[in-house]
C-alpha cells in the first residue's frame, strides 16, 4: 500500500459554548498542510514527490532624506522584515522511528524597525553624527499535529455550570448510566480531578472546543 496524505477534519463553528443543534454542519475537510487542496480526501501521495523543507524572505523599507547644503543630511528609514521556515513530511509521518521532516513544522519571525540619523561633517577634522533607532520582533513556532488526530472531537461532555474546569466526560453507555470524568485531551484516557461538588444535580452539556496548534514565543 502506498502512503497517503493524512486527513483530518476541523470545526469552524463557535467555540467555548453549548453546542447547537446545526453546529455539526460546520466540520469540514483538514487536509494535510502544504499539500494540495484539489484532491479526494486521503490521497495517494505521488510516488516520485519528496518531502521539502523550504525558507521565504521578504522585506519593505521606506526612506526619506533632507540635505542641509553638502555637508549635512537628516536620514529617516523604516522597514519590515519577514523570515520563515517551513517543513512538511507527509511521507516522513509515516515513518515508524524517523524521517527527514515533522508533519508540519512552522517557524516564522516578523521583525519592525525604525532608525533616524542626522550627519554634519562641521570641518575636515570633525564629523557629528547622531543616531536613534528602535527594533522589535515577533516569532511563531508552530509544530502542528492537527492532520494526525484523526478520531479528534471537536465538542467534548462537560459540567454546565463549571465550563472551563478541565473536567471532561465520557458519554454514559446506558440510558440511566453515570457519565464518568477523564480527559479533555483526546489523545490519552487519563482521568482528571472530580469537580467541585455542588447542591445540586447536573448532568454533562456538550460545549465545542478547539485545540490550539501554535505557541507563541516571548
Amino acid at each position: 500500500m502506498l502512503p497517503y496524505y493524512t486527513d483530518s477534519y476541523q470545526y469552524h463553528g463557535p467555540v467555548g459554548q453549548f453546542f447547537a443543534p446545526g453546529d455539526g454542519s460546520q466540520v469540514g475537510a483538514y487536509f494535510f498542510p502544504s499539500s494540495p487542496t484539489q484532491r479526494v480526501f486521503n490521497a495517494t501521495i505521488p510516488i516520485t514527490q519528496r518531502d521539502t523543507g523550504y525558507n521565504g524572505q521578504a522585506i519593505v523599507k521606506v526612506q526619506y532624506q533632507k540635505n542641509f547644503g553638502s555637508q549635512a543630511y537628516f536620514r529617516v528609514y523604516g522597514y519590515t522584515y519577514y523570515s520563515n521556515y517551513i517543513g512538511t513530511g507527509p511521507i516522513s509521518s509515516w515513518q515508524p522511528i524517523t524521517g527527514y521532516d515533522s508533519g508540519d513544522y512552522e517557524l516564522s519571525s516578523h521583525t519592525r524597525g525604525i532608525s533616524a540619523s542626522f550627519n554634519d561633517q562641521i570641518n575636515a577634522q570633525n564629523l557629528l553624527e547622531l543616531q536613534a533607532s528602535y527594533v522589535t520582533a515577533t516569532s511563531l513556532r508552530m509544530n502542528n499535529t492537527q492532520m494526525f488526530n484523526n478520531a479528534d472531537s471537536f465538542a467534548v461532555l462537560v459540567n454546565p455550570h463549571d465550563l472551563t474546569s478541565g473536567t471532561c466526560y465520557t458519554a454514559p453507555t446506558t440510558a440511566t448510566g453515570a457519565a464518568a470524568p477523564t480527559s479533555c485531551n483526546p489523545e490519552t484516557g487519563a482521568p482528571r480531578p472530580q469537580p467541585r461538588q455542588r447542591s445540586s444535580r447536573w448532568r454533562p452539556t456538550i460545549r465545542a472546543t478547539r485545540r490550539p496548534a501554535a505557541t507563541r514565543l516571548p
